[in-house]
């Protein structure tokens, strides 16, 4: 979601935002892509509206107010994240304590959305929700 939220700081119809996401390393098929746009603009994350422009009528979306706030919110997580695994990642090295404990605390973290995801994929598997084939 971060991925695609940093492409709406400006309107985007999906197939141009998805693009966009495929040309930057981060391919995103339709099945996925429109599901998660209605999401967010059902959410309020995004408004979107109808252009012709010419052609074939086209809805555009961009983030709303509480979106670029949740886009904030969720780059600063993600920045923390990054600076979290890089600690892990240096193994042996000492630590301070509020940074040990900073780690465990993403462990969790991690550990929670992997049993979460792992659920979600049970589900669709389970149900057929997706013909496609996930992870």
């Amino acid at each position: 979601m971060p991925a695609a939220l940093s492409q709406l700081h400006t309107s985007r119809y999906g197939y141009e935002l998805r693009q966009s996401l495929s040309e930057s390393g981060m391919p995103i098929e339709e099945g996925t892509l429109y599901p998660l746009l209605r999401r967010l603009e059902a959410q309020g994350v995004l408004t979107n509206e109808w252009r012709t422009d010419g052609g074939a009528p086209r809805r555009y979306y961009v983030l709303s107010e509480g979106g670029r706030e949740l886009y904030e919110r969720l780059t600063g997580a993600w920045r923390g994240l990054n600076d979290t695994m890089d600690l892990l990642l240096k193994g042996g090295e000492e630590r301070p304590a509020d940074e040990r404990a900073k780690a465990a605390i993403v462990l969790i973290i991690l550990g929670a959305l992997l049993d979460a995801g792992l659920k979600l994929r049970h589900k669709i598997q389970r149900t057929g929700m997706f013909t496609t084939t996930v992870g």
